[in-house]
């Protein structure tokens, strides 16, 4: 019998055996592990409820709220801050005919609030009169900070503003890199250490800069693009970073986590594609042998 039809004739049994088989067996359903009971521990009491207008469908915005010395600071769109102290009022301001946009950041005796217009505005703490205002350069969609007597703002065209908290005087600026896409939104700034801010910016990176002069201290890539379209490769780190300890924690909109040891990492740039290799070719050796094992 010829050679090469005894090869084709054998792949052909091997495949109808394997295709019996594939249809003979019954795959088994696998079933979840049961959900554990959680016991209350302890049972939270309402201290007061209180309702703001909502934002724009078209432009939803994160509007937080703040706490200091056992006073809330709430904010509404429509340019109102209001100050509780429990159940009870202790003041309201009618801030911005504009509307307010950026959070509230409420420390040392002030309150600080911004709006779309690039308006920030900062009013005491006692009695919600206006101390002094500053004009930015593009929308504050962000809370500000307030740090070692600066108040710290991030700008919705990239520009990391540092004004006086006493005076409102603009001590420095800090342009961060350009995007040709992002992401409408900015992360709030996060403090590091007594002397240090973290800034997220829409390029995948965090940047730590000096309170007091904006010196940029450090820089570190904390995500990597994936995608062929711009809008695939949107990568921008506007959840707030989360600083425990010596560790940062990042998310980006892909969804990537990062975590960094800020006590031993040395902030440069890292060969992220290869990086990826490897943590690809670890999860699939990991549900691999999960698969096999069960």
């Amino acid at each position: 019998m010829n050679r090469k039809y005894k090869i084709s004739c054998a792949l052909t049994v091997l495949t109808l055996a394997l295709a019996g088989c594939a249809s003979s067996g019954k795959v088994e359903e696998v079933k979840p592990n049961p959900l554990p009971k959680l016991t209350q521990a302890k049972t939270l009491t309402p201290v007061f409820s209180q309702s703001v207008s909502s934002t724009s469908t078209a432009d939803p915005l994160r509007l937080r709220l703040d706490a200091d010395n056992g006073v809330v600071f709430a904010l509404d769109p429509k340019g109102v801050v209001t100050a509780y102290q429990g159940k009870q009022k202790l003041w309201q301001k009618e801030v911005s005919k504009a509307g307010l946009s950026s959070g509230v950041e409420a420390a040392d005796g002030h309150v600080i609030v911004g709006n779309a217009k690039g308006q920030l505005f900062a009013l005491d703490q006692a009695t919600g009169e206006q101390k002094w205002t500053a004009q930015l350069t593009g929308a504050l969609l962000a809370p500000s900070l307030i740090q070692a007597g600066r108040v710290i703002s991030v700008s919705n065209d990239g520009t990391v503003f540092a004004h006086d908290l006493a005076t409102g005087q603009q001590v420095w600026t800090y342009n961060l890199p350009n995007v040709q896409l992002s992401l409408r939104g900015n992360a709030a700034p996060v403090p590091v250490d007594a002397r240090t801010v973290l800034i997220s910016s829409a390029n995948a990176y965090v940047y730590a800069l000096d309170v007091l002069t904006g010196v940029p201290r450090m820089q570190r890539r904390v995500a990597v693009s994936d995608g062929r379209s711009d809008i695939q490769r949107l990568n921008d780190v506007d959840g707030d970073p989360v600083v425990a300890g010596q560790y940062l924690i990042t998310t980006s909109y892909q969804g990537q986590v990062t975590m960094t040891d800020l006590l031993h990492s040395k902030w440069c740039g890292v060969k992220t594609q290869a990086v990826r290799s490897v943590l690809k070719w670890w999860v699939m050796v990991y549900l691999w042998r999960k698969l096999t094992a069960n």
